[in-house]
């Protein structure tokens, strides 16, 4: 396989910009690089010897660290060249690093970044990978490229996580459900299941071995801290060194899954939380989202953890960087790519159910239209509640589970695991 010899041309501080989306570019299509001053097969930059150009409208924006996405497109999701001709890689940049976050200060009641704020609400573009077909169009359209890359063809993978927030919950929630349907038996049967320490959500032993039976493996994040936090948030409702904890983690590690943090809403630094964890966890997943990417992402980078999955829209499934891909983002503050690897959330039941309003049914037929539409080069990930599997409140949301894994199977679809995903992209 060739090892294709790439040459910077008038990148100034810049550079580190364009090698970051080249190496994502090189990373999706599958080929390897090595950069070089003499002899190269393609240059890249800015100078007027360059087979793949960055527009002007690119350099300017990132020299004075303008990251408003009406300061960067127009009518169109795509950055121009002076000749009106498109800036594939440029485009890619701001998209897969989500620029548009970086200064956004109108945020949503739990301070996190809004979809409707985003680009990708604005274009419409949500379930598109769009970065990808940038990628295609700039191996497509020129020529200089087309000679030395090839689109990839990878079938997608799913990575499928869940995130452990309540598990003494449903006397509360399956109850009072059960009450406004007049179900007096599932009122008494949830009475005597908390009696004898049965609780519905108290599931995830179940879980892991429904997963076992489908021969695919999990990812299960944990929450360091308890109780409320205010009016509308809380952490939460067990102690990590519980017996029922342990002994969940205990048969987690038996079957093959995975165990991350689920970093709670609390002051505490990651360090701290690994320590109420009572283990060194390898990925991160922000509770309820609750992140914002300039002040939360560099304290990921100096944790050491090797991963994170918080990127994903609450309100809408789909893409929130427009890329299909994991990868090691850039921080455009420190000019440098993060030393973790971002695995974009591409699904939430909480997506459909409570921001969206959709039934079982009418989710399901969501999930399946966008695996359909992202059948190749991604890794998408899903995360589905512990509650979810239950029949009360939640009843109908395991089918849906049962039918990704399913559809997986019919598809020939493969899960994949953190481990896995550090070994490609780490």
């Amino acid at each position: 396989m060739i090892i294709v010899r790439t040459r910077f041309s008038h990148a100034g501080e810049l550079k580190p910009h364009l090698v970051h989306v080249w190496d994502v570019f090189c990373q999706y299509s599958q080929t390897q690089w090595e950069e070089v001053e003499s002899e190269p097969h393609i240059t890249i930059g800015f100078g007027a010897d360059c087979e793949v150009h960055f527009s002007n409208t690119f350099k300017n924006q990132m020299e004075q660290a303008t990251f408003e996405a009406d300061k960067w497109f127009g009518d169109e999701l795509m950055l121009k060249m002076e000749d009106g001709s498109n800036d594939y890689l440029g485009t890619a940049f701001y998209l897969v690093n989500c620029l548009q976050e970086y200064g956004e200060t109108e945020l949503d009641h739990k301070q996190r970044f809004r979809f409707d704020r985003s680009v990708q609400h604005a274009f419409g573009v949500t379930q598109q990978n769009v970065v990808a077909h940038l990628f295609n169009r700039l191996i497509d359209e020129n020529d200089s490229v087309a000679k030395l890359f090839k689109k990839p063809k990878r079938i997608s993978k799913i990575i499928i996580t869940h995130d452990i927030d309540k598990l003494y919950l449903s006397f509360l929630h399956d109850g009072f459900w059960a009450l406004k349907k007049g179900r007096i038996d599932i009122i008494l049967k949830l009475i005597f299941n908390e009696v004898v320490g049965k609780q519905e959500w108290k599931n995830i032993d179940r879980i892991m071995r429904m997963e076992d039976e489908y021969d695919v493996k999990a990812v299960f994040f944990w929450l360091a801290n308890q109780g409320k936090v205010n009016a509308i948030e809380s952490n939460a409702d067990y102690a990590m060194e519980s017996e029922v904890v342990q002994g969940y983690l205990k048969l987690g590690a038996e079957l093959g899954h995975e165990s991350g943090l689920h970093k709670s809403i609390s002051m505490d630094s990651f360090q701290t939380e690994f320590q109420k964890l009572g283990f060194i966890p390898v990925a991160n997943r922000y509770h309820h989202l609750k992140f914002a990417m300039p002040t939360d992402f560099p304290k990921i980078d100096t944790s050491g953890l090797k991963a994170d999955l918080s990127l994903g829209f609450a309100e809408e499934h789909g893409f929130r960087n427009s890329y299909g891909l994991p990868l090691k983002m850039f921080d455009p503050v420190a000019k440098k790519p993060y030393a973790f690897v971002q695995i974009p959330l591409s699904m939430m039941d909480n997506t459909f159910r409570f921001y969206n309003g959709k039934n079982p049914e009418e989710t399901w037929k969501e999930m399946y239209g966008f695996m359909e539409a992202n059948k190749s080069n991604c890794v998408l990930s899903v995360l589905w509640h512990n509650p979810f599997f239950t029949p009360y409140k939640f009843g109908g949301y395991l089918k849906c589970f049962k039918n990704l894994l399913g559809y997986m199977k019919e598809e020939q679809i493969g899960y994949t695991t953190i481990a896995e995903i550090l070994d490609e992209y780490g």
